[in-house]
């Protein structure tokens, strides 16, 4: 597929991960930290599985040879999105995955919406950067578009 695009400076990939994705990506670090058992998950798994989770924290990456990684929804959380979906009806042409009301970040994130809880943004990256250790930018939009797209994306 990579050697079809023409024009890497006009290619924008638009990812729909939401604030409620970068929040569970954060439990998932946090528990992998605190609680995994090394014998079963390589560090080079967890290491892949973080850069890969990390990434998602950036709404806008310009990479090095000139396409854009574009994430429009990760500022906001699900509740919003969905109110906006009906109050605009905007129509929704995915199909709910039948099994993700029993994920364990979808159960999650139903205890937050009972509980009235939402996040910020900033305060999940902020937390993220300082206490999870999330990389600066410029480790992602540095890498080559082979590496990016088929070890990262």
């Amino acid at each position: 597929m990579m050697s079809t695009i023409k024009d890497w400076e006009s290619l924008v990939l638009v990812t729909c991960y939401t604030l409620w994705d970068i929040v569970s990506y954060s439990v998932e670090r946090m528990l992998i930290g605190g609680f995994s058992n090394s014998d079963k998950e390589s560090s080079d798994e967890k290491n892949r599985r973080f850069t890969e989770t990390a990434q998602r924290f950036y709404p806008l990456l310009k990479m090095k040879e000139g396409y854009t990684i574009f994430r429009p929804l990760i500022r906001y959380n699900n509740g919003d999105i969905l109110n906006l979906i009906a109050q605009e009806q905007i129509p929704v042409l995915s199909m709910p995955c039948e099994f993700g009301d029993f994920r364990p970040k979808r159960i999650l994130e139903k205890y937050y919406a009972k509980m009235g809880m939402s996040f910020e943004y900033e305060q999940v990256f902020d937390f993220a950067r300082s206490l999870l250790s999330l990389p600066n930018l410029s480790v992602f939009t540095q890498m080559k578009k082979e590496e990016y797209l088929l070890d990262v994306f």
